[in-house]
């Protein structure tokens, strides 16, 4: 390892799960509260949002209010697609766009990690800033080489080995208090694992590319 870097360690009091539970319930009720209020942008179907069935790439970042992935069935040459900072609550509507290779979904209302395990071509993707708890579903995304989950709710790194091509891998700003599941990695050159509740840490030791690591 060239490079260690170290983040402070949270000094707030830590709820108890209960209390946990409460709070992001009465978070996700705010947040549907905060929604409803928003004026939506429907995706490919308005002038601000058009969407074109020879299109290769999509940006619809930051100034948009998407609410649902959605009208993306005739763009099959489609292999970017960036929605960052917009308003989506699932995974969806990308049954037909197998060539994506990068998929940006940053800051949005994302729960599950689903219905994307047929985007076998995918090289980038970036769920961070999310409300994710459970890393699953991308067992068969072994092309996959740079993945962002960090500022989510995760409390277990799991269903990882199987992304051997991975170089980046950034799960910091969770719950995750053991470092395990990736031994099988060795392709993995920056570790990010900052803002968590670590208390063990395994299987670093095989990753022997590894270049940087924070924690």
């Amino acid at each position: 390892m060239k490079e260690q870097a170290k983040a402070n360690e949270n000094t707030q009091p830590e709820r108890s799960e209960e209390d946990q539970i409460k709070f992001e319930e009465t978070e996700l009720q705010k947040e549907d509260e905060e929604d409803r209020k928003v004026q939506f942008t429907v995706l490919g179907g308005s002038e601000e949002c058009p969407v074109d069935p020879e299109d290769e790439v999509l940006d619809f970042c930051m100034r948009f209010r998407i609410p649902k992935i959605e009208n993306l069935e005739k763009c099959t040459k489609l292999t970017t697609l960036l929605l960052r900072k917009n308003l989506i609550k699932k995974l969806e509507g990308l049954d037909n766009n197998v060539m994506l290779e990068e998929l940006e979904m940053y800051d949005n209302r994302l729960r599950h990690i689903e219905n994307i395990g047929h985007l076998v071509n995918l090289t980038f993707l970036d769920l961070s800033f999310n409300r994710i708890k459970v890393i699953s579903g991308m067992d068969t995304l072994v092309n996959l080489k740079k993945l962002y989950v960090s500022s989510n709710r995760i409390k277990k790194m799991e269903n990882l080995n199987t992304l051997v091509n991975l170089t980046v891998l950034d799960v910091g700003d969770n719950r995750i208090r053991k470092i395990e599941g990736i031994d099988k990695l060795v392709n993995l050159r920056e570790f990010h694992a900052a803002k968590n509740k670590l208390q063990v840490i395994e299987g670093l030791e095989t990753c022997t590319s590894l270049e940087l690591v924070a924690m």
